[in-house]
């Protein structure tokens, strides 16, 4: 059947009335939409499927693409702040681009100065306000430290002096890292980690989850960088071992269904130092290297050869069959981990019927997060369950809403044609934003 309306009958004044009324109720339902969502990340409602954050589960569910997600979810919590952009949001008044646009500079000092811009000019002159605002006056170039370097200070010395680094395990068993750098190296390493922050967040098509703050992403982009380091090594097979990272572990702790770890010594060590969860190392243990060593007490009577968890042609088949993460809404492609749906510490086979490939968060989420997944015999399919037992169903069925839009009380937009002066717009903001007395 041929939804197109028929518009032979329609005027082009009611062409106008008709898009511009429709705009309107668009703009107001996509306002009710962030409040929501705001709402629905507020509660994490989004983890209880398992989901990284709730980008990914508007992603999944929603059909948004990640980067729309994200900024919908972006926009959602900075309108809390902003009442006078909310009222007019709500009211069809304020499409979402320059909702979007106010929202990434604004404040309640300058928040009307920027409505004023949304009402009398338009969405592209609001963008490049906004621009040149944040250019000028929120990143503005680099200063240069007030405390020079002495220029009579050799510069081999002021290299030698000015860089450190240092390690030690804490308490809780993390890695602390306290580093300084020179200018030069402190300029790589930051791009450096910028860089790697940014390739994770294309493989989650990006954080990312919400939820998920700058700092740790930044902690998981500095463990991708040491993997790409000891990836690319040029190390010989004769000093290879010195590169791996080695966790100690009794099978027979391995092999426990429901692992405990009891008050005092843990059963597992990271280099023989740091304690490890015992689930932690059962999610290690999937697809590393095993080296079977006979003990007794501390000594080592007798110490096999090292062999894959799981062979590289399998690994190879693994990757053609799923491509990538199997849990339900995940697309990630990249790093992915083979997890062995029985582990194969309690008799389950390194066969891909046993096999399934996830990424990190959800392979952590099956051995740390209390989730778990099955494979049915008769059909092949997996089915994933939630730490309460309930079943997380794929689907992205569409639901339609019964409650109608809000009405239009027309767009607002007063825009004539004008110029707009950049310069005095942006000092507007600023001298908004600043509480400083305007110019002369």
């Amino acid at each position: 059947m041929d939804a197109t309306p028929d518009f032979d009958a329609i005027s082009n004044d009611e062409l106008v009335d008709s898009l511009t009324s429709l705009s309107a109720r668009i703009n107001a339902a996509t306002f009710e939409q962030l409040m929501l969502i705001a709402e629905f990340d507020k509660r994490r409602v989004w983890g209880i499927e398992g989901s990284r954050s709730c980008a990914h589960w508007l992603n999944w569910r929603c059909g948004l693409s990640l980067n729309a997600a994200r900024e919908k979810l972006r926009v959602a919590h900075a309108l809390q702040e902003l009442p006078k952009t909310r009222k007019a949001f709500a009211t069809g008044q304020l499409s979402y681009s320059k909702a979007r646009a106010i929202t990434r500079v604004a404040n309640t000092d300058n928040e009307s100065c920027l409505l004023s811009y949304a009402r009398y000019g338009s969405a592209q002159h609001l963008d490049r306000t906004v621009r040149l605002y944040r250019r000028q006056f929120v990143n503005p170039d680099p200063i240069y430290s007030p405390d020079p370097i002495d220029p009579n200070t050799p510069a081999v010395q002021h290299h030698l002096d000015s860089r450190e680094l240092s390690t030690y395990w804490d308490d809780q068993g993390c890695l602390v890292i306290r580093a300084r750098l020179p200018a030069e190296q402190g300029a790589v390493f930051l791009k450096a980690l910028e860089c790697a922050v940014d390739d994770m967040g294309r493989e989650e098509t990006e954080n990312t989850p919400a939820g998920v703050s700058a700092t740790h992403r930044r902690a998981d982009a500095l463990e991708r960088i040491a993997e790409s380091s000891l990836q690319n090594s040029k190390t010989s097979a004769n000093t290879g071992d010195r590169y791996q990272v080695v966790v100690h572990v009794g099978h027979d702790v391995l092999a426990e269904t429901s692992p405990s770890q009891p008050a005092g010594k843990p059963d597992c060590y990271i280099e023989n130092q740091v304690g490890l969860p015992v689930e932690t190392a059962r999610r290690i243990s999937c697809c590393s290297k095993l080296v079977t060593a006979v003990t007794k007490g501390s000594e080592p009577l007798s110490i096999g050869r090292s062999s894959r968890a799981i062979p590289t042609a399998i690994q190879r088949a693994l990757a053609i069959r799923d491509g990538h993460c199997q849990f339900p809404g995940c697309g990630c492609d990249k790093h992915l981990d083979a997890h062995h749906i029985v582990h194969w510490s309690n008799g389950g086979d390194t066969a891909l019927d046993n096999l399934v490939l996830l990424c990190h968060h959800h392979h952590t989420c099956l051995h740390e997060g209390g989730y778990r997944m099955e494979r049915h015999a008769e059909t092949g399919q997996l089915s994933f369950y939630q730490p309460d037992g309930s079943w997380i169903d794929p689907s992205t069925d569409w639901r339609e809403s019964d409650g109608a839009l809000p009405q239009s009380v027309g767009l607002g937009w007063q825009w004539n044609g004008d110029v707009m002066d950049y310069g005095i717009a942006v000092d507007a903001i600023h001298y908004r934003t600043s509480k400083l007395p305007p110019p002369p």
